[in-house]
């Protein structure tokens, strides 16, 4: 009798092999995901604009592939209507310096960077600070963040996304959920490749 077990048991660890093998070669999945967490939240010191320069993000691999985060910027976008995106031509950029993430199946990679001074911003105590023209002052301001994600069977995709909207005269809100991660790339393809 105590064979036959071992005969299940052995039969059942060859299935369950067998389907993990089948599940990681013919059914590749993607699925990068961010935390952003307080990352490039702007505040607001009378009409000028404060970001920290430490900042700190966390990047998931839920997938069974490998991903490569090439490059990570934000961007302060002048929202010159009340449907204006991430895209504008009066960005002003935040240049974060952190080096390429490589994320293998199932990480868990907490990245810190600091930002690096770039006009317009003026490098102040903790950080960095806008300042805006007279113009602007009564503007609304969207933080936007910008990654390159690469796939084995990829180019860079760029993915866009606004985390904050700062309003003149009051503070920041968020436009994403904080406790929840940010999907940046979540596809799956059959096949090998």
């Amino acid at each position: 009798m105590g064979r036959l077990a071992g005969i299940g048991n052995l039969t059942s660890l060859a299935s369950h092999l067998s389907l993990s093998a089948y599940r990681t070669v013919f059914f590749q999945r993607d699925d990068i995901r961010l935390i952003v967490g307080n990352a490039l939240n702007v505040t607001r010191d009378k009409s000028d604009l404060l970001l920290a320069q430490d900042q700190e993000f966390t990047f998931i691999n839920s997938g069974n592939r490998q991903a490569v985060v090439s490059e990570i910027y934000g961007e302060l976008v002048l929202a010159t209507d009340p449907n204006s995106g991430c895209v504008g031509r009066l960005a002003k950029s935040i240049i974060i310096n952190p080096t390429q993430i490589v994320l293998k199946p199932g990480d868990i990679l907490p990245l810190r960077a600091k930002l690096i001074q770039h006009y317009p911003w003026e490098k102040d105590k903790d950080g960095f600070r806008f300042r805006q023209s007279k113009e602007e002052q009564d503007s609304r301001y969207l933080v936007c963040i910008h990654l390159y994600v690469t796939t084995p069977d990829s180019s860079s995709a760029k993915w866009v996304q606004p985390l904050y909207s700062a309003p003149p005269n009051e503070p920041a809100s968020e436009l994403f959920g904080k406790d929840e991660p940010l999907r940046v790339i979540q596809r799956t393809s059959w096949g090998f490749g």
